[in-house]
């Protein structure tokens, strides 16, 4: 029962990594299409009529929702690490393109004062506020990733300590081994000697 309980969050990860994946795919999409349609202020009627920034906007938290799921399922440190690190790679990358559109929309002279579609300005707005709420899970999920990093490196030295100290311990045995054998070679030596000696010593008592 265990077994298969493990199978199943294995393969609820692998499907959230999926969909992280696929997400991340459809995140680049949109970034070429909007960088294309950002080359000149000409473009900015058509760029609003396609929506391009609130699809990337609903594609990113979908994203973020994914990263937030696959955090939940993994127990595996170096995984949770290099999840955090793609995801701050992502998110500085979005925050740098939606930087970019705002400028884009605040450049362009003829439409200054124009006023975006009601629901872009909902949409947005409820990004806006729903921000600070993931924000605050996606600084919990750092905080969860630091600590299972913190107590794998702290496990791994431990191993370290022990495999160091088992090490020296083999060492001293091996001296040890060495050194009684050198004390048994000396013994028969000397035995070999006292009993070399006793021989010639009756040898010498016989001739008298």
């Amino acid at each position: 029962m265990a077994t298969d309980r493990r199978n199943e969050d294995f393969l609820d990860f692998g499907d959230v990594k999926r969909t992280l994946s696929t997400n991340l795919a459809q995140l680049t999409k949109l970034y070429k299409e909007l960088e294309k349609n950002l080359i000149s202020y000409e473009n900015v009627e058509h760029v609003k009529q396609l929506h391009v920034y609130s699809k990337l906007c609903e594609r990113f938290e979908q994203f973020k929702l994914a990263h937030l799921q696959c955090l939940d399922l993994c127990t595996q440190s170096e995984v949770i690490a290099n999840l955090e690190v793609n995801y701050e790679r992502c998110h500085e990358n979005f925050v740098e393109f939606r930087d970019r559109f705002s400028q884009y929309i605040a450049s362009e002279k003829s439409h200054v004062e124009e006023i975006p579609e009601e629901s872009d300005t909902v949409s947005i707005d409820s990004r806006l506020s729903s921000r600070s709420s993931v924000s605050s899970q996606s600084r919990l999920r750092s905080a969860k990733a630091k600590r299972l990093i913190a107590e794998f490196k702290l496990r791994k030295l431990s191993e370290h300590h022990e495999l160091e100290r088992e090490q020296h311990e083999l060492e001293r045995a091996q001296i040890e081994i060495k050194f009684r054998q050198q004390v048994f070679n000396q013994r028969s030596e000397l035995e070999e000697a006292n009993l070399e000696e006793s021989v010639w010593q009756e040898a010498v008592e016989e001739d008298r």
